[in-house]
């Protein structure tokens, strides 16, 4: 669970505990609003959260997540790089700073886009090597990876990371892909099977493994 990020002084200058227990809960409160709004309506959680008028690690980490679901890459980026800079040792906040990444790249082309691959790539390996307590940034370092067109360096992330989350559906589906990229297409159709095994619903290893079988 990511640990609740210190909270500012209260405005008159009180350091008496109730100050800062007042404003960590003011603080979860209004994240837990925004959560429980985010999947009906993620702009109005976004204008939830812009409206607190507060400069708190979580509060743009929960924003990043927002931006990045509404398409607004750049501005994800933006607040995800605040929210890093505040919670310098939350493994997992750096992971999203780091798929957010990823997606940006996608946007770009030629110098710009291998700068911003090698800049996630960076940072989901120094995440990974902090040993995070989700699978997520695991799986996009394997993405990463291959995005620049180190496959073999893919499948040996994406082995690494299934020792520590066996079955991550995402893990799996980014190792068949580099195989495939690498032109080991039975080993990728094995890779494709064994996930539709594990998760018979995530129809994009479905599809996959049709184009592979074709």
């Amino acid at each position: 669970m990511t640990p609740p990020a210190s909270s500012p002084p209260p405005p008159n200058g009180s350091a008496g505990p109730a100050g800062p227990r007042a404003a960590a809960d003011s603080l979860h409160a209004l994240l837990q609003q925004a959560r429980a709004r985010a999947p009906r309506d993620p702009q109005g959680a976004l204008a939830l959260l812009d409206g607190a008028g507060r400069d708190d690690g979580l509060l743009h980490h929960a924003r990043g997540a927002l931006l990045a679901r509404l398409g607004r890459v750049d501005d994800a980026v933006a607040a995800l790089e605040r929210a890093v800079a505040a919670l310098p040792d939350v493994a997992d906040v750096a992971a999203n700073l780091g798929a957010a990444l990823l997606q940006q790249a996608r946007a770009q082309q030629g110098a710009a886009q291998r700068v911003t691959l090698e800049r996630a790539r960076a940072l989901l390996h120094d995440v990974v090597a902090r040993r995070p307590l989700f699978a997520d940034a695991g799986a996009a370092l394997v993405l990463a990876h291959e995005l620049l067109g180190d496959t073999a360096q893919a499948v040996a992330a994406a082995d690494a990371n299934l020792q520590r989350f066996p079955e991550d559906a995402a893990t799996l589906f980014n190792r068949a892909s580099a195989l495939r990229a690498a032109g080991q297409r039975d080993a990728a159709r094995a890779t494709l099977q064994r996930l539709v095994a594990a998760h018979p619903d995530f129809a994009p290893a479905q599809d996959a493994l049709r184009r592979l079988q074709a």
